[in-house]
């Protein structure tokens, strides 16, 4: 065997190497990690969300949050379709969505906790998380919706 036979078989022995690290999924196995941080994130920031409206009523609507500081400051957004990114750009692509609505007006026309909506008014705090970031158009379906009930009033 020549040198250039051995650094040929080399060769080919690294690419099938590569291959078969493809495909057991080294990339999915990154991207399950983002994900399942992404869902701790999403669960921090409704909590930040919650307790600085503990002492009001959030009106229905989309929110989007900023830091200030050491903290989560949180604004309604005007565009109900903008998907915002959870990490910096440059970790990744995922992207949340939060909004306050009542059950009849959730998109996904559930019933959350088997709350019925004929005996009961609630109103919810829904995070959901998509694989991009941009428009709901680009993000496609969410891989994880989160309701929270804020406040359920008899009817």
């Amino acid at each position: 065997m020549t040198l250039v036979e051995l650094m040929i078989s080399m060769l080919i022995l690294a690419l099938v190497c590569i291959a078969w690290l493809e495909i057991i999924g080294v990339q999915s196995a990154r991207k399950e990690a983002r994900r399942r941080e992404a869902v701790e994130r999403l669960s921090g920031i409704m909590d930040a969300f919650m307790y600085e409206r503990r002492t009001s009523s959030p009106s229905p609507g989309s929110y989007a949050f900023t830091l200030d500081g050491n903290s989560l400051a949180f604004k309604k957004d005007a565009n109900t379709n903008v998907v915002h990114s959870v990490f910096d750009s440059n970790v990744s692509s995922i992207g949340y969505q939060l909004c306050v609505a009542y059950t009849a007006a959730l998109p996904e026309r559930q019933k959350f906790a088997n709350w019925e909506d004929d005996l009961y008014k609630c109103r919810w705090l829904v995070g959901r998380l998509y694989d991009r970031i941009g428009t709901l158009a680009d993000a496609g379906q969410p891989f994880f919706t989160l309701p929270v009930c804020l406040m359920v009033m008899e009817e």
